[in-house]
């Protein structure tokens, strides 16, 4: 059934492919995301023409040089079976802006008589500790993308307070440590 419903994918017509970009504003950028967005559809319109994942870290546009790190099309391998061009113009983008948070991880503590223990450590997403990591997950496309797939429902159930007693799910991904590299 599963390997039907990806047949199907493939089979759409390529205007129904959702690509995503992620755009890493520089952390002393204070630009409009508005701005930023237009610049990047620009630089899309420009190279509109990508095969799987590619990532820009130079720029000939002088706004895009002075606020923008890195401009990334991401994930395409989770949705082509074979890399194939792919037309930026007849595809729906979505375009992800940020900044890394570089703060670091604040601690939540178990307070002992003679020794504090670190019980919880918590990240103010997105941070830099994490960056680069999705892309470092060694296993098979259907893997990553039933993850993304998953993540992305959960949050949805989150953002629309769905009753727990009605459809239930757990909030918690876990990774396995070596299937970072």
């Amino acid at each position: 059934m599963d390997e039907a419903a990806g047949d199907l994918k493939q089979a759409l017509p390529r205007d129904f492919l959702q690509i995503h970009v992620e755009v890493h504003q520089k952390s002393n950028s204070t630009a409009k995301r508005e701005d930023i967005k237009e610049s990047v559809l620009r630089l899309l319109n420009r190279h509109n023409i990508v095969f799987g994942d590619y990532k820009w870290t130079e720029f000939d546009d002088i706004f895009l040089a002075n606020n923008v790190q890195s401009v990334a099309v991401v994930d395409t391998e989770l949705k082509l079976k074979e890399r194939q061009p792919i037309n930026l113009n007849e595809c729906s983008l979505s375009i992800h802006i940020f900044h890394l948070n570089e703060e670091g991880p604040s601690t939540e503590n178990l307070e002992e008589e003679d020794e504090n223990i670190i019980a919880a450590n918590h990240w103010a997403l997105p941070t830099a500790e994490f960056h680069g990591l999705w892309e470092s997950l060694v296993y098979d496309n259907e893997v990553k993308s039933d993850l993304l797939d998953y993540v992305t429902t959960t949050l949805l159930f989150s953002d629309r307070n769905v009753n727990s007693n009605l459809i239930s799910w757990n909030r918690v991904v876990l990774l396995p440590k070596d299937a970072l590299l």
